[in-house]
Formats: C-alpha cells, sequence, structure tokens
C-alpha cells in the first residue's frame, strides 16, 4: 500500500492543478466561444472593412473585375484574391452574407486551434501534462482575442492567412518530411501568399527547415513554390492588365511606418506575453543541452519571426493591431513546447523532472489569470440590432443606386449597385500619384443616387470626393458603431446635386499661367505663387492652383489676396474651393467693396464646387478675396476655376444676403 499511496501523493498535485488551468481556460474560451456566436449573424459590419471584403466576393461572383484603375467609383483594395475567392466560393453555396463571411474566418480560427493543438501534444513528455499543455496553448489563443480587438471571426483576411500558413508548417515541420508534405506545404504557402502578402517573410524559414530534413523534397517544395507562385502571378497580371502588382505590392510599398504605431504594438504585445523573454532564455538553453526536439525548434523560429513581422505590420500608416495575429496564435502554444523540452530534458532527476512541471503549471495558471477577458465589450447589444436593421430597412427603401464607401456590403446587401467606393481603398491610393489613379474622376464616375456616409474613421478625403456631388439629405435613421477598428456609424445621407447646364461660360480667373497676375497680395501664404501640379490636392482643373498653403511653411503661413476687379455679366458665379472648414480660412465675394459672400471648405484637399446665384448682381463690378488668418492644422484654403456663366434651366432665386455663406 505504501508505494501505492507514495505514487498516489506525487500525481494528485499535479491533476489538482491541470483541473484549475482547465478552470482558467474555460474563463477565456466561454466568452470567446458567446462573443464569435452571438456576433454570427450581426446584419452589420463589426468592423468598417468588413463590407470591402464582401463587395470584393460578390463582384467576382457578378462577373466584376476587382483589379481595376477605376470602376465607376470602384478602386481596388490592396489584397490579393484568394480570401474574395473564398468568400465568392462560400456565398455561392450558402448565400453571400455577413454571416457567411463570419463563418469563413470562424472555420479557419478552428483549423489554426487544431493545428497547434496537434503540435502542442505530439510535443508533449506525458499525457498528462499533454492535456495541461493543450489546456494552456488553448488558453492562450482566447486570452489573445481582445489584444487583437475581437478579429478572430472578423470578414478579414488574417484569420485564413494564418489557418494557410500554420497549415504549411505544420507540414513542413512534419517528421519524416516526404515529398507529399513537402508538396502539401508549398500549395498551402503559394495559398497563403495569395492571401496576404507578408506570407512572403515566412518562405525562407520554412524552406531552410525543408532543406534540412529533407533535402529532396525540399528541391521540390522550392520548384513548387516558383512555379506555381509564377504561374498564378503571371496570370493575375495578364488578367487585369498589370494592374495587380500595383494594387498589391506597389501600393503597400509606397505606406510609410510611423513610430508611434510601432511604440503602441509593442507595448500591447508585451501585455499580452511578458514570458517571451524567458522562453527565449530557456529555447536558448535547451538548445545548447541539446533538448530542444526537432519538432520544437522550427516552431521557435517561427514565433520569433512572427514578432518582428507583427511589429513591424502593425506600425505602418494606417494600420492597425490585427497585425498582431500570428504573433499572438503562436506565443502559447511554442511556449508550452519549449517547456516541455526543458521538463523533457531534466529526466535523469523525476525529483527535478516534477519540480519543474509543477513550476511550469503554477506559472501558467497564473498567467492565465492575469489574462482579462473582454470578449463581452465585442458583443452587439439589442439596440445595436434595432439600429441595425433600421438602417438596412431605410438603405432598401431608398430609390435608385446607393453607394456607401465605408460599409459598401450595406447597399449591395439590397440590390443597390456592386460601383462601390471603399473608403480605406481611396485612403490607400491616396498616397499615389495623380497620374496612377485619379480618385476625382474616379467617384465622379460614379452614378450612385445617394450616398450614406459614415463619422468616425479619417475621411476628409472621402468627404471632400462626395461632396463634389452630393448634397446633404435629412431622415436617415443612426446606425450601429462598429465594435472593432476604427469606430464608424452612418450617421447621414446625400443626394446627387442637380447639375445645371453652362451657357454663355466665361472664365475668370484659372491661374494657368503660373503668376497671381493683377492680384494684391499680404502676408506670406501666397508669395510663391499658385501651386503647380500639388500632389495632395485633388479634383482642381489644369496644372496651377490658387493655395494658401505655403511650399515650406505650411499651415503656418497667413496672408490674403484680392483679385482685380471684374464685370458681373452673367446669372451665375461658380469656382471650386478647398482646405479646412474654418471661418479664418475663406473666399469672399467683395461687391463695390462691399463683402456679400463667403464660402469655406469642407476640412478636405478635395476641391468641392461652389455655386452662387448673383443674377441680382449683373452689372455691378464684384472682386474675390482669399483669406488665410490662422496657422493651425487645417489652415490654408484653395480656389480654382472661377467661372461665371447663364444656365436655361428655371431655378428658385433668393435675394442677396450680406455674409451668405453657401
Amino acid at each position: 500500500m505504501r508505494p501505492f499511496h507514495s505514487k498516489l501523493w506525487r500525481v494528485l498535485p499535479l491533476y489538482a492543478a491541470s483541473l484549475v488551468v482547465a478552470a482558467l481556460t474555460l474563463r477565456h474560451i466561454a466568452p470567446v466561444a458567446r462573443a464569435i456566436t452571438q456576433r454570427l449573424a450581426f446584419p452589420h459590419p463589426l468592423e468598417w472593412m468588413e463590407g470591402g471584403q464582401l463587395l470584393n466576393a460578390a463582384r467576382l461572383l457578378a462577373g466584376e473585375p476587382i483589379y481595376t484603375p477605376c470602376d465607376h467609383g470602384f478602386v481596388s483594395l490592396p489584397y490579393p484574391p484568394v480570401h474574395f475567392l473564398v468568400l465568392a466560393g462560400a456565398g455561392a453555396l450558402f448565400g453571400l452574407d455577413y454571416d457567411t463571411g463570419r463563418a469563413v474566418s470562424v472555420a479557419a480560427l478552428l483549423v489554426c486551434v487544431v493545428l497547434l493543438s496537434r503540435e502542442v501534444w505530439r510535443s508533449a513528455p506525458s499525457q498528462l501534462s499533454a492535456e495541461v499543455m493543450v489546456l494552456v496553448a488553448v488558453g492562450s489563443i482566447a486570452a489573445g482575442y481582445p489584444i487583437v480587438d475581437g478579429w478572430y471571426d472578423l470578414i478579414r483576411v488574417d484569420m485564413l492567412f494564418a489557418a494557410l500558413l500554420i497549415g504549411a508548417a505544420v507540414l513542413c515541420f512534419d517528421l519524416p518530411l516526404t515529398r507529399r508534405h513537402a508538396i502539401g506545404a508549398a500549395t498551402l504557402l503559394v495559398l497563403a501568399g495569395f492571401t496576404k502578402q507578408t506570407a512572403a517573410i515566412y518562405v525562407p524559414w520554412l524552406v531552410l527547415v525543408a532543406l534540412l530534413r529533407n533535402r529532396a523534397a525540399a528541391l521540390w517544395m522550392v520548384g513548387l513554390l516558383a512555379g506555381l507562385g509564377g504561374l498564378i502571378l503571371a496570370w493575375l497580371q495578364f488578367w487585369t492588365d498589370g494592374w495587380f502588382w500595383q494594387v498589391t505590392v506597389s501600393l503597400l510599398a509606397s505606406h510609410e511606418l510611423v513610430p508611434a504605431l510601432t511604440w503602441r504594438a509593442t507595448k500591447l504585445y508585451a501585455e499580452f506575453a511578458p514570458f517571451l523573454p524567458v522562453t527565449l532564455l530557456l529555447a536558448i538553453v535547451a538548445a545548447w543541452k541539446g533538448w530542444l526536439s526537432k519538432r520544437s525548434w522550427p516552431w521557435v523560429g517561427m514565433l520569433f519571426i512572427a514578432i518582428p513581422q507583427s511589429l513591424l505590420a502593425a506600425s505602418k500608416v494606417a494600420a492597425h493591431i490585427n497585425n498582431l495575429m500570428m504573433a499572438v496564435l503562436l506565443a502559447g502554444p511554442v511556449t508550452v513546447m519549449v517547456c516541455a523540452d526543458v521538463a523533457r530534458g531534466l529526466h535523469q532527476s523525476a525529483r527535478w523532472r516534477r519540480g519543474a512541471t509543477a513550476l511550469a503549471i503554477g506559472l501558467c495558471a497564473v498567467q492565465l489569470w492575469l489574462w482579462d477577458s473582454q470578449a463581452e465589450r465585442y458583443v452587439p447589444r439589442a439596440a445595436d440590432w434595432r439600429r441595425a436593421q433600421r438602417l438596412n430597412d431605410f438603405v432598401a427603401a431608398l430609390p435608385g443606386q446607393v453607394i456607401s464607401p465605408s460599409h459598401p456590403f450595406l447597399p449591395v446587401r439590397h440590390g443597390k449597385g456592386l460601383d462601390q467606393p471603399i473608403t480605406q481603398a481611396y485612403h490607400d491610393h491616396g498616397g499615389i500619384s495623380r497620374e496612377l489613379v485619379d480618385l476625382a474622376a474616379c467617384m465622379g464616375q460614379s452614378r450612385a443616387r445617394w450616398l450614406v456616409l459614415n463619422t468616425g474613421n479619417p475621411t476628409p478625403l472621402m468627404r471632400g470626393l462626395t461632396s463634389r456631388s452630393f448634397e446633404p439629405r435629412r431622415g436617415i435613421p443612426h446606425g450601429p458603431a462598429t465594435l472593432s477598428g476604427y469606430g464608424t456609424r452612418a450617421t447621414s445621407h446625400f443626394e446627387r446635386r442637380t447639375v445645371l447646364p453652362r451657357r454663355n461660360l466665361r472664365v475668370i480667373f484659372d491661374f494657368e499661367s503660373g503668376d497671381f497676375d493683377g492680384w494684391q497680395l499680404e502676408g506670406d501664404a501666397f508669395e510663391k505663387g499658385p501651386l503647380h501640379r500639388p500632389h495632395h490636392v485633388r479634383g482642381y482643373g489644369g496644372n496651377y492652383v490658387a493655395s494658401s498653403q505655403h511650399p515650406r511653411k505650411w499651415d503656418r503661413a497667413t496672408g490674403l489676396m484680392v483679385s482685380p476687379e471684374f464685370q458681373i455679366d452673367r446669372d451665375y458665379l461658380a469656382f471650386i474651393i478647398g482646405g479646412g472648414r474654418t471661418n479664418q480660412a475663406r473666399v469672399e465675394l467683395l461687391v463695390d467693396g462691399v463683402q456679400l459672400r463667403n464660402a469655406l471648405a469642407r476640412r478636405s484637399d478635395v476641391m468641392v464646387p461652389v455655386l452662387w446665384d448673383v443674377y441680382g448682381l449683373r452689372g455691378r463690378t464684384a472682386q474675390l478675396r482669399v483669406v488665410d488668418e490662422i496657422k493651425l492644422g487645417w489652415g490654408h484654403v484653395h480656389l480654382d476655376d472661377v467661372v461665371l456663366f447663364d444656365s436655361g434651366a428655371e431655378m428658385p432665386r433668393k435675394p442677396v444676403r450680406r455674409r451668405d455663406s453657401p
């Protein structure tokens, strides 16, 4: 009996510890599972770019191009096509909607959990430790849900990319590495690369591991990677007339790194995985002692490639913390695999092995306790469901085509047109020269009658572009705010503005001489003359724009300029304006030296039209005065294409009033 009791007392603490770990793991899994199930069928974007993914899938199903410079307002997103194709396939089978797209991500999440759990189980020294290790690994993945801002179940490329990449790694790191494994790994790597471009960073590591395992199989892997990847790339380039590379490679290469985003991502990841320095130290010791197993060391390399890759991706302009996903998924599983190797390396001393195992389980329990489960904040409330339904009913009832740049699938699901502009795509393309994508001209191709606009996300560019063609209306029910990423909410809608025919057009000022001929200048804002083809200003005519934004001093420059006198001999005065929406940066109409009208921009560097009815001023002498009195951000004003014209259309007229701002 004594040996039995002695054995029981040795294993009982481990069983008790495993129960504690199981309870703590359930503490993270249950809220995440509940959040995912309650979010699945929510009829509104949970994150502002979900709609763009579904829009591309809908265009594929309809036979419309997804890589094109411009298609009636639609501009390509900078993502490869695999995720769009998977969404389109799921949509063809089950109907394309939010629940279908999220189900694809949930399935990919389950694949990641199963594959990583399998690797952890197979690296464990015993069945009991295997159960505990798998629980810790799964618990760490669940705890990472709020770290990546609830991204696991969103309609985004990240989870499908992670599933394909982890699947390729499992095949490549398996023992023994056969030709079949190498071919499968290469195929999944190619698919991962055409899901998200960052797969290219992992390819050298996987090829190196394959070469060390089986050189002949590795050659098959390299050949298939080059052959299949090159063939697909060539076909995409041919199919899109070369636009695919421009969108998915050249465009992203122009994005700048933002140090503040690097610090934010590093701080967030360090709070999630403070144990990683210990993991690295244990891996080094285990490798030096010869304890690091053939199954574990490739995964250690994957983790320490994923960390800088994730931080780099999260540091690019307009990036978000969803880019931390690979590092979050691998942190827990790889750490427990390293701990298992260390415990196995202490096999010569049962006491040391049991002590190390107990210590590892205790530390895992503490970490599981320290992780804060915040999944509940990503669950839509009952009020959100009501707002989403009211907004859907409102959009469905609008007659004609509707566009919603921040939530482009909202009109699509109600049959309101596939030619949807996507806010993020416009901002991505905004960093490229006007010769490549003229965004103002592209938005001008839109045939939509209605526009639904959102607040909360960075929209000066989109707000300016849409203001060129639409005017505000009232009555839209406010939609729910998105729960992940940049917060957006539908708060306003617009109808396409009536365009007057322009008869007897007379150009007053277009600045194409490259000089302010006859204008009276004060201050330093206009001292350098009109700007020549400014890259950041869009929608102007010709090559020059009058602007108070100094080429070197930028918004710090102030001043004013007054035009030469001109005769008002037409019914309408029109021009285009851009810059900040402030009374300290404006364009004024002076008649006989008295200010009668002023115009403000829309806090956007996209030039928008201004139309003044000057029928009651015919025959009088007028001047324009451009004023910049502010040195803060958006403290500038642009002006171009000042014209007078008559119109054959009968328009209701209002009396001329002093300081009448449109």
